[in-house]
């Protein structure tokens, strides 16, 4: 042990000699402290400027219907569909079978 803390004296006292030599600022162990929060620079609470509402309007699902759709969508509205299972099916619970 005493080798170890010789060493470690060694190595403090060549790290603060090289640092002066060098111009080199002073190391400081870093602050245990967690740096402070931000405080509000008011009580007021803050309001939205616009109103956002309108976004959540059936005007929305109009357009996107009315919106352009890719090839692979073109050619999946002209399939017939009629004897396929809806995807829900597969993960609903399945009724249980009577002996």
């Amino acid at each position: 042990m005493v080798v170890h803390t010789t060493w470690l004296r060694q190595h403090d006292f060549i790290i603060k000699e090289l640092s002066k030599y060098l111009g080199l600022p002073e190391l400081t162990s870093p602050s245990p402290e967690p740096p402070l929060k931000k405080r509000k620079l008011s009580d007021v609470p803050v309001e939205a400027e616009e109103d956002y509402t309108k976004f959540n309007s059936s005007n929305l699902k109009n357009k996107k219907a009315n919106s352009k759709m890719t090839a692979a969508q073109k050619a999946l509205a002209k399939v017939d569909k009629s004897g396929m299972k809806s995807i829900s099916s597969f993960f609903s619970s399945k009724p249980k079978a009577s002996k």
